[in-house]
Order: C-alpha cells, then sequence, then structure tokens
C-alpha cells in the first residue's frame, strides 16, 4: 500500500507499506508461518529538459524494524536513484533508472543462521550492498496501458555472491483507466535469478519468489471540482493586484500568466507538460545623454517557459512578456492542445485549455510514379485537416492519420493531378501506388 504527494510540480513525496503473510509447511524443522511489515519513505525530484526527455533523481528509505512494532536504527536502509523517461511516440515511453543501495537490513537479525529458508524470501533481508538498474517501456492504447520492465539489484561488496544470483526479473503488467481518478492493474513478475547458495547460511541476500501474480489499483481521492473561469481569474487578479502593491519597482512590459486544464468533461488534469512560447524581447540601454532617450522594444528570438499543472490543473508562467504567446500541451493518453492568447497587460492572464483523450492512429503509405514505374517527388494534400507533404526522391510516402474518411490529391507539376478517397480505421493501413499520367 502506498501513497503520494506533489506539493510542487518537480516534487513528489511518497509514503509505502510493504506486509506479507507467509505459510511454510515444508520447513524441515516444521509447519511455520510468519508476517512481515515494512515501511519506506520517498522523496522523489523531477524535471522536464524538454518536451520528449524527463530526468529526475530519488530517495527511498526502508525503516527496518526487529519486531513489531519497533525500528532499527542501525538496519535502516536508503537508496539514491537517477531516473530518466523519454518519449519514443505520442502514446509509448521508455523509462529507465540506476543507483546505489545502501543495504543494512541484515542488522536487524542477530543470527543469519536461524533464519528459515522461507523467511529468507519473505524479508529480503541482505548482507551486501547493491546497484539497482532497471528498464522499463509503457505503451497507451485508449484506457489501456501495457507495461514491461526489466530490473535488477545487483549485489556488490566483500563475498558477495555471483551476479547471476543477484534479484533479477522481468515484469509484464496491464493498466486500465476507469477515470483520471481510478485505475487497476494486474501483472505477473518473473524471477530470472540463479538459486542462491544454499551452504551460506551465515550470510543474507535477498531472493525473489520464482513467480509472482500482482494487483493493484490507484485512487485520487481529493480530485477537485472544476472552478469557473471567472472565479478562477478573479482569484488570479487579486493575487495579482496584492503582490503589485507589495512590489516598489514592477517588472517592465513582463507579467505572470496562468491557466488551468481540464478533460472534456471540464474536470481539472494534474501533471499535464504545458509549454508557453513566446518571442521576447528587450529594452535598448538607455543614452547617458538623453534623459528621455527612446525605450521602443526590440525583438529577439523566440523563447519557451515549460511547467507542469498541480493537483488542481492549474498552471503559472511568471516574468512572460506582454504579446502574442502560444500555449501548447502534452501528456500520455491525451492529443496535444494549443491556443494563442494576446497577453495585453501585466496583470495576471488567465487561460483555459481543454484536452481529449488520444484516438489510436492509423497509417496511410505507398509510393506516386509515373507510367513507366519511376518514382516521382509529388505533393500530397490531404482533407479534412489541411495537411501537406511531400514524398520521397522515390515516391514513396508514410503518415500517421487519426480514423476516419480522408480525400488525397497526389500532383507533380510535370503530371496530372489523381484524387483518392479512403477510410482509415482504428490502428489500420491503406496502402496507396499512385501512377500520374501526362
Amino acid at each position: 500500500m502506498s501513497a503520494a504527494w506533489t506539493p510542487l510540480p518537480y516534487l513528489v513525496i511518497r509514503g509505502q507499506l510493504s506486509s506479507s503473510l507467509q505459510l511454510n509447511p515444508g520447513e524441515p524443522s516444521g509447519s511455520d508461518s510468519s508476517y512481515y511489515g515494512e515501511p519506506a519513505l520517498a522523496i522523489r525530484l523531477q524535471t522536464p529538459l524538454n518536451e520528449q526527455l524527463h530526468v529526475g533523481f530519488e530517495i527511498d528509505t526502508s525503516i527496518v524494524g526487529r519486531a513489531a512494532p519497533s525500528i532499527a536504527w542501525d538496519a535502516i536502509s536508503p537508496t539514491f536513484r537517477i531516473h530518466s523517461a523519454y518519449q519514443l511516440s505520442e502514446r509509448t515511453w521508455l523509462g529507465a533508472h540506476l543507483g546505489f543501495s545502501v543495504d543494512n537490513s541484515a542488522q536487524a537479525l542477530d543470527d543469519p543462521t536461524l533464519v528459515l529458508s522461507g523467511d529468507r524470501v519473505l524479508l529480503s533481508a541482505s548482507s551486501f550492498n547493491a546497484i539497482p538498474l532497471a528498464i522499463g517501456l509503457s505503451h497507451r492504447i485508449e484506457k489501456t496501458e501495457l507495461l514491461s520492465d526489466f530490473s535488477a539489484s545487483f549485489l556488490v561488496g566483500k563475498a558477495a555472491p555471483p551476479l547471476s544470483q543477484s534479484p533479477i526479473s522481468w515484469a509484464i503488467a496491464a493498466r486500465y483507466h476507469f477515470t483520471q481518478a481510478l485505475a487497476v492493474d494486474a501483472g505477473v513478475d518473473i524471477s530470472l535469478s540463479a538459486n542462491p547458495n544454499a551452504d551460506a547460511l551465515d550470510t543474507l541476500q535477498p531472493t525473489l519468489p520464482r513467480v509472482s501474480a500482482l494487483i493493484g489499483f490507484k485512487w485520487r481521492p481529493f480530485l477537485p471540482k472544476k472552478k469557473s473561469a471567472d472565479s478562477a481569474q478573479s482569484e488570479t487578479l487579486k493575487q495579482a493586484a496584492d503582490s503589485n502593491r507589495a512590489s516598489v519597482i514592477p517588472l517592465i512590459n513582463r507579467g505572470t500568466f496562468t491557466g488551468i486544464i481540464v478533460d472534456e468533461a471540464g474536470l481539472p488534469i494534474s501533471d499535464v507538460e504545458v509549454f508557453i512560447n513566446y518571442a521576447d524581447s528587450k529594452l535598448p540601454e538607455p543614452d547617458a545623454d538623453k534623459a528621455d532617450a527612446d525605450r521602443s522594444v526590440t525583438p529577439e528570438l523566440s523563447y519557451q517557459q515549460v511547467t507542469r499543472s498541480d493537483a488542481e490543473g492549474r498552471f503559472e508562467f511568471k516574468s512572460v512578456p506582454l504579446g502574442q504567446v502560444t500555449l501548447r500541451t502534452a501528456t500520455i493518453g491525451y492529443d496535444s492542445a494549443s491556443k494563442e492568447v494576446a497577453f495585453e497587460t501585466a496583470e495576471q492572464k488567465f487561460a483555459e485549455l481543454t484536452i481529449y483523450p488520444a484516438v489510436p492512429a492509423g497509417e496511410v503509405k505507398g509510393r506516386v510514379l509515373s507510367l513507366s514505374g519511376q518514382g516521382l517527388k509529388a505533393r500530397i494534400s490531404i482533407s479534412p485537416g489541411n495537411k501537406k507533404l511531400e514524398t520521397g526522391e522515390d515516391g514513396s510516402f508514410s503518415l500517421e492519420l487519426k480514423p476516419g474518411r480522408y480525400t488525397l490529391i497526389f500532383r507533380h507539376k510535370n503530371y496530372g493531378q489523381q484524387r483518392r478517397t479512403i477510410y482509415l480505421k482504428d490502428r489500420g493501413v491503406v496502402v496507396l501506388d499512385i501512377a500520374l499520367s501526362r
């Protein structure tokens, strides 16, 4: 059981309680049953480096005791990890982490030789430090996420067992999102580790079950109701007015831009990446000999800020130059949304963006040829959507489109045009070989 709190867009605090009840009917000393519970606390810092790449750092501390309830301070075991996630496509992410675990859990046991084999699996106590490593892949299809990961915790240190005996596993799972607040997942975890040395009773090493079946659910009990745009705007404007009264020298030609991300039902959506693009500007240095120097604005290059929506779906950008700005969103399972807004005064500007669940894409591909079979570099227009693209030198083309009915027009300056109407199904593929005549 775990609970997570995100007080800031880049900070996650998570508490976890792992508990197990194990029955050991086949022990040499007779049947035995054991119950074990272990709390843990983790703090993670995370930030997007760009639209596709995210990085983070996490400290995870296992709080180990000798008897329930108790804390053995000398057995507390921290783990330090560096996380990364890369968006391979609109619905596919690749994640990885690497770290170092200072495992003191064996300190909670006075004599390892007295620990039964079944309890060694239950406790996962270790006499060795470890290097945790994991690589995972997730792909979302409408409301379902398909998950797979390879993980290992390589035991290191003096007298450490062979790497093949370290905990190594492969997991596959599926997660279904009933709503934004509720998701259920189920999966299987398969151990790939070699069996530990049965004679090494004076040391402890974590031992994984050969196969584990897991069922879990995710619930957000405090999903907020949508606030009206008018009330939210009034609130942000009041905050802006208060901050302006407290400010002696306000920023010239800049302001704070706020907004909210909602779904088609009007409910706020948290943890959405929000990008704001604008053409930054600067004031020229005043001429010392001219008290009333010309302070016209000189345009500069386009700039971008990135943030994430909070638990109430809200986002904020500070020190945004006045003028036209473009907002854009990116999050797993939803289509990207964009909106252009005129940011005209230094007071806070409020914007609402609605994002919709991503529809599985289909593919249209093929070649454009002359009647003699030679590839032609042609222009293609697609409607609805007013999309345009050019084929390769050999006439080949490929593009993704949402399911629906489309009309494609193929043009070449030395040939007559052709028109094709297609119907594209969910995750369907349409192949077109177009022959243009003079």
